[in-house]
């Protein structure tokens, strides 16, 4: 930690680079610097931070390092830039959120118009506040780093102020009982929190127009450990700002020595603050006049030398002015363009704690940004969308208290220097003001009269590595600055990995890169040491601060090997089977390859090996010959017969489909069909097929002789023939390819009457219908099905009725 001193003041400052991270047992020191180069090897920008005043509260400028705003949007200025965190904020337009962080640059406390939030975004048991608020700033209780004011502006209706004690509500902070919402003062304004130049404590201002009166009137609060109580008040009246007296906007210069007021139209005012004595001494005559405006003068911010004011005009036009010098003609003839849109995008402006002004721009959603406010315009620089937001509702950046007024001298970077062994070290000042004189004392009593230098920005060189302190004392204006850099001077590190490695899995292979104090193995960081799981080529770089050295290794794992020749097999095809490993193995017979053909059944073995491991695995072969069964593919059969089915071997699981009916592993089939079998014979499942066709064909059986017709040409029982009692569909003489009929007709007297076909219609050959009477048939008939003949002769007499 550096501190820089002020006489008559004691300690004042302290300064941290933003590359530190700072524990948050440990004290900040940190600092702007508009003197460095933008291509420093360090940093363009440092935090001005102030861990000490008077009574040694924590207050710093990182308790401004975090902006919450909006709708749960945020920005953190922790870093090189800007980046969003978590917020559980809700502010709607027309109203100015507030903030503050504790010393370290932790979020601690936010407000929106109703709400009071802790740092996980919840709001506070006891901030039950009445009404809404239109601004309101948080501010350290002097003296108590465990308590904050938070004071509210109610616009007409007044001020009020409550206490919070960050120890309650389990660390998070809450309002002291009794302690919300203290009566304050009867009008609301614009408000600003300063430190007191040369005491402990803060002043409180407020900036407002009287309830819509013409003057201005700046009332400062004393802010202390027993309260807030008005402290001064000052009023002015500015010609022509009395067409349109409302007032737009108010803030303090980081120096604490100027407050710039705004109002509707295009009128600024400037007053000169005095923050030891808590009160506005003297106000410029005229008001200045912004060009590029009419309707409004926005918001106003300044540079953070106090030396540029900036302002919005009209929503779409950002002003520079030069401030130094306070006559307003002066002034106002200093008026440089930023930057101009078309539109109305712009509606806050804001200064960051690291030297850089935002801009909220409605119309992209994003935060744009002055890049060097204190440069004069168009070199301050413009970047749009530094960071773009969804949804950015809201008007207002929110209020911060400017805990550290003035600027500082000397600002020391780095906290340290680290060189190798055998390299010179440089030491850098970078500074506001250049010393009247400096001298440095490098730690070094070895090195004899090369240990002191009086050269603002010197070299020394170090014979031996180790830790050196060193000091440096800095005059300017009278006023001796000591401060203490330490210098690392580190040895090279050795780094040897050995000679390239082959072992088996499961062995432990440990990389050892020698002592150092940092370690990268093939880019990422680790130990000493390293255990090596997998082949690979491994580097490792061994570092001393900046001093680093490299080797590598080529490590070789040789893997246990695979082994697989697959499940076992069932074959029933009778056939040999090829088994196929995964790879090409030694089989049990001493062959090598990678299938191998098995001929017979049995358990077939084969070995893997590398120089680690050997490995085995076997399969199971079963080789089945299965027998033909009986089964015809045609069987063939003859109308009225049944036929049986059978697979004729001795087999499981016997299922036959396509009708019939199975009657063990049989199946008894009356129709024809395909009908289709399935078996299991030692584990093979056989499928079969079946085709059974029935022959059509007549049993004589079935064949009756009429003994009376009738050819009376009613066409009932006209004819006389063999009938076939099995269907009464089928007869006889219907099939003359299934039946052979010999039929003979005698009368009476035993004279042939007819002789041929198979019916007789009642007349002789000739035609000629016979009488009615009596006669008598010999009739033979004959069917064939399959080679199978069935012979039957009928006599009898029959009947002929007209």
């Amino acid at each position: 930690m550096y501190l820089v001193w002020k006489e008559g003041f004691g300690p004042l400052f302290c300064f941290a680079t933003i590359a530190d991270r700072i524990p948050e047992h440990e004290a900040v020191r940190i600092g702007f610097d508009s003197n460095l180069n933008t291509n420093h090897r360090y940093m363009r920008l440092l935090i001005l931070a102030t861990c000490c005043l008077l009574s040694f509260q924590g207050i710093s400028q990182l308790q401004n390092a975090n902006w919450f705003f909006g709708a749960a949007h945020s920005a953190s200025f922790l870093g090189d830039e800007p980046v969003e965190i978590p917020s559980g904020i809700d502010v709607g337009f027309d109203r100015t959120p507030s903030c503050i962080s504790d010393q370290f640059g932790n979020p601690l406390l936010y407000a929106d118009e109703t709400n009071l939030y802790d740092s996980n975004g919840f709001p506070l048991p006891n901030a039950n506040f009445i009404g809404n608020c239109v601004s309101s700033i948080l501010c350290p209780v002097p003296g108590d780093d465990e308590k904050y004011y938070f004071v509210r502006s109610n616009g007409t209706s007044g001020l009020d102020y409550s206490t919070i004690d960050i120890t309650l509500n389990d660390g998070f902070g809450d309002i002291i009982e009794g302690q919300l919402q203290t009566e304050l003062f009867d009008l609301g304004g614009e408000l600003m929190v300063v430190p007191k130049d040369g005491a402990d404590g803060f002043w409180l201002i407020s900036a407002d127009n009287n309830n819509g009166s013409s003057d201005c009137f700046i009332r400062t609060f004393d802010v202390n450990s027993e309260g807030i109580v008005l402290h001064s008040e000052f009023s002015f009246y500015w010609l022509w700002v009395g067409w349109n007296p409302e007032l737009d906007d108010a803030v303090i210069s980081p120096d604490c020595s100027k407050i710039a007021v705004s109002f509707k139209g295009h009128y600024i005012g400037l007053m000169e603050y005095d923050s030891a004595a808590g009160e506005v001494i003297g106000a410029l005559d005229q008001s200045i006049n912004n060009f590029n405006s009419f309707v409004n003068v926005t918001e106003l911010e300044f540079s953070p030398n106090s030396k540029y004011l900036y302002s919005l005009g009209d929503f779409g036009d950002i002003s520079q002015f030069d401030v130094e010098v306070l006559d307003p003609n002066l002034i106002s003839s200093t008026q440089l363009n930023v930057q101009l849109a078309n539109g109305q995008p712009w509606t806050d402006l804001k200064l960051a704690i690291d030297g850089r002004i935002y801009i909220m721009n409605q119309d992209t959603q994003a935060l744009d940004r002055i890049d060097d406010p204190d440069l004069p315009a168009p070199d301050c620089g413009y970047t749009p969308s530094v960071i773009t937001y969804d949804n950015l509702l809201t008007t207002y950046l929110p209020n911060t208290p400017n805990v550290i007024c003035g600027a500082f001298s000397v600002v020391f970077i780095p906290e340290t220097e680290d060189v190798c062994l055998g390299e010179t070290t440089l030491f850098d000042i970078s500074y506001t003001s250049e010393p009247d004189s400096v001298f440095w004392d490098f730690g070094d009593p070895d090195s004899g009269d090369l240990n002191f230098s009086e050269e603002l920005n010197p070299e020394h060189f170090y014979a031996n590595a180790g830790t050196y302190e060193v000091n440096v004392d800095i005059w300017l204006n009278d006023v001796n600055y000591p401060s203490t850099i330490i210098a690392n001077v580190y040895t090279y590190p050795e780094p040897d990995l050995g000679d390239d490695i082959v072992a088996c899995e499961g062995e432990s292979v440990v990389l050892d890169a020698g002592p150092a104090l940092e370690y990268l193995w093939n880019g990422n960081a680790g130990d000493q040491t390293l255990d090596v799981l997998q082949t690979g080529t491994y580097e490792v770089v061994a570092s001393n601060g900046p001093c680093s050295a490299s080797d590598e290794i080529e490590v070789t794992i040789i893997p246990v090997p695979e082994i697989d020749l697959g499940p076992d097999v069932v074959d029933c095809n009778g056939e040999p089977v090829l088994i196929e490993a995964n790879t090409v193995v030694e089989w049990f017979d001493g062959t090598e390859s990678q299938t191998y053909l098995a001929e017979t059944s049995g358990t077939y073995s084969a070995t893997v090996s590398n120089q680690c491991f050997t490995e085995e695995d076997e399969v199971e072969i079963t080789i089945i010959v299965v027998p033909d069964n009986e089964l015809p593919e045609l069987a063939r059969a003859c109308f009225g017969d049944v036929v049986i089915l059978d697979p004729g071997i001795d087999v499981d699981d016997v299922e036959w489909t396509g009708g019939g009916e199975q009657e063990g592993d049989s199946l008894v089939v009356s129709n024809s069909g395909v009908y289709e079998v399935s078996y299991n014979y030692l584990g093979c499942i056989i499928e079969d097929v079946v085709e059974v066709d029935f022959e059509e064909t007549i049993n004589l059986d079935l064949v009756v002789m009429p003994n009376v017709f009738t050819p009376n040409g009613d066409k009932k029982n006209k004819d006389f023939h063999p009938i076939f009692l099995g269907n009464t569909e089928i007869e006889p003489c219907d099939f003359p390819d299934l039946v052979e009929v010999d039929m003979k007709i005698y009368n009476r007297w035993g004279s042939l009457v007819h002789e041929e076909g198979c019916v007789w219609d009642g007349r002789t050959e000739g035609g000629d219908d016979v009488s009615e009477g009596v006669y008598y048939y010999i009739i033979d008939i004959s069917s064939s099905c399959l080679g199978r003949t069935q012979t039957r002769e009928f006599e009898g007499a029959l009947t002929l009725k007209r």
